[in-house]
């Protein structure tokens, strides 16, 4: 059996390493947008908000101390798309997105995806 530590220390060890190692962190939308530009190492930071937003604002601040930039995604549920939450991370210079899942949920019905989809976002 593994040990799975998901420690703000171990993850704070794991972007140490990363920052040793001269890897320049990029949100999704600007390796997108820029990707051919980029001579040196870079790595990607992506966060699910699945169940405790404090925990993502905790990792959040976290990067932000350390120079990293990443990009949370955050799921349409109540106790997880909390304004307040979004609008903190966000304003440490990370990216946010919604974290879709309508297609799974509506069990491959694209047009219920689509309405429930259309739903979310409002």
């Amino acid at each position: 059996m593994t040990n799975r530590d998901f420690t703000l220390e171990k993850y704070r060890s794991l972007c140490n390493s990363l920052l040793e190692r001269d890897y320049k962190s990029v949100t999704i939308k600007d390796y997108l947008i820029t990707s051919q530009k980029y001579e040196s190492n870079i790595v990607i930071l992506r966060h699910d908000v699945d169940r405790n937003p404090q925990n993502a604002v905790n990792i959040a601040a976290l990067e932000y101390d350390m120079g990293i930039h990443s990009t949370y995604y955050f799921r349409s549920i109540k106790k997880v798309l909390k304004p307040e939450i979004i609008k903190s991370i966000a304003s440490l210079g990370h990216e946010v997105g919604y974290h879709y899942e309508t297609l799974s949920k509506e069990k491959g019905n694209f047009e219920k995806a689509i309405r429930a989809f259309e739903k979310d976002l409002c």
